[in-house]
């Protein structure tokens, strides 16, 4: 098997099979694993060059894997992108984060990082992105119905909420 051409990054251009990936390999939805992301890190159907569209919707992740998959290849990079930004939008291949301090807005939007940025995040998307960035204010989180994930952890390992007034008791002792 001939090696994929590789972009000035060293990765296959988009939309170019990886070489140690075989024709259809991925899961039922198209997505295939990519040796050059993190593992565990799939990419999202790519879209042959010419489709038009605004693609799929962000999935609620993508942030977080835009982040590492940066990170691996620039650690300054994944660091700028570290809890400092949001997703604000993405419509019509333009994926737009929301930066809360200038100084990480500013170093994304050089020329360097932001190829990075774009490359990683249209791998993640599965077509061509440009980014934009702009200043933003944090969003709050949702408030979490259930407790939040250290009450879901601690029911997995068999805890149970306490109605109130009641005072818990050792197991065996009560």
């Amino acid at each position: 098997m001939r090696p994929a051409p590789q972009t000035a990054m060293g990765r296959p251009p988009l939309g170019a099979q990886p070489a140690s990936i075989s024709q259809g390999e991925g899961d039922d939805e198209g997505h295939r694993a990519d040796p050059q992301l993190p593992a565990g890190i799939w990419t999202a159907p790519f879209l042959e060059q010419g489709d038009a569209g605004p693609g799929p919707a962000v999935p609620e992740d993508f942030l977080d894997k835009l982040r590492l998959t940066c990170k691996k290849a620039n650690v300054r990079v994944g660091a700028l992108l570290n809890g400092s930004c949001q997703v604000e939008s993405f419509a019509d291949g333009v994926v737009t984060l929301g930066f809360f301090r200038s100084f990480h807005k500013e170093n994304v939007e050089a020329p360097e990082n932001r190829q990075l940025v774009e490359e990683m995040a249209s791998r993640l998307l599965g077509q061509r992105v440009t980014l934009q960035c702009v200043m933003t204010e944090r969003r709050s989180p949702p408030p979490r119905a259930n407790g939040g994930h250290l009450l879901r952890a601690a029911q997995e390992m068999g805890a149970r909420p306490l109605r109130s007034g009641q005072i818990a008791t050792p197991p065996g002792q009560g």
